[in-house]
């Protein structure tokens, strides 16, 4: 860790450093660069854990809590029947911030309807007819709808619902960790592929500025080069982006070019009189 922070501060303005690259690997330049990748994505992991995790039991909770008390759905060989009067509104939890949806569910079991009408009519999540579960897409208009006919039995009461969310909570906690975990391994792969590829493009300026200075460099020498000095904008980038602030790309561009023009220069000369 000592090595990969003192190498990460020399890649910000160190001209030797640039020039000392001659000798290294491509190896261990990708290296470098997944190392800097698994520390922010380790970084942003561990955050999200310890933000959202505490969370999930009270997100549990208050999504159990919206079935009503006096509700009660039976589906039976495909079948759905409610105990209420009909169309029953399930109202949003207050305390889920959204204002996406006025209602989380409309039971309409009792005679035919057009769910898309009911979608169009009501803001509403989701809605159960007598043989179909229909859900709107949280990113899109889209609704997915889902037969009841592979249902033989299933009923459906505050009681029993909370005791589904009880035995599938330890599963949701299971699940979100292992997402975050695949995410701090996965995302430092998909980086060095991505910075390796991106290299290529940032050789030609690490050429352009050798030429006017006069600096002779081999491709192998000019494309680590381009690697390393791609460090310091991923990690300007990296932090906003994961602080939830999108940078215009034309700022860290801006930063690797600076990055290359104040590195990439010939090794001073000392007179001897």
């Amino acid at each position: 860790m000592r090595s990969l922070i003192t190498t990460f501060r020399q890649t910000w303005y160190n001209p030797q450093f640039y020039r000392s690259l001659r000798t290294v690997s491509l190896f261990k330049a990708y290296r470098y660069l997944a190392g800097v990748f698994f520390v922010f994505s380790m970084l942003f992991g561990l955050a999200v854990l310890a933000i959202f995790t505490p969370r999930i039991g009270p997100m549990l909770d208050t999504i159990a809590g919206t079935f009503p008390d006096e509700l009660e759905i039976i589906i039976e060989n495909g079948i759905a029947n409610s105990n209420q009067e009909e169309n029953f509104f399930i109202p949003w939890p207050e305390n889920l911030n959204t204002n996406e949806f006025e209602w989380i569910a409309i039971t309409a079991t009792e005679e035919s309807q057009d769910i898309q009408t009911l979608f169009e009519e009501h803001n509403t999540l989701s809605v159960l007819t007598s043989d179909t579960l229909a859900v709107r897409s949280l990113s899109s208009s889209d609704v997915g709808t889902y037969p009841l006919s592979d249902i033989e039995y299933a009923r459906l009461t505050s009681e029993t619902v909370m005791a589904w969310v009880d035995d599938y909570r330890v599963l949701v906690y299971v699940a979100v960790i292992s997402m975050v975990v695949l995410f701090i391994f996965l995302f430092p792969l998909i980086g060095v592929v991505w910075s390796a590829l991106f290299g290529f493009v940032g050789v030609m300026l690490v050429y352009l500025v050798a030429g006017m200075r006069g600096v002779t460099l081999s491709f192998r020498h000019a494309y680590i080069q381009a690697l390393y000095a791609l460090s310091p904008a991923l990690a300007v980038s990296l932090v906003l982006f994961f602080g939830g602030i999108a940078l215009p790309i034309q700022i860290p561009l801006l930063l690797y070019i600076l990055v290359i023009v104040f590195n990439i220069k010939k090794p001073l000369t000392t007179l001897v009189v």
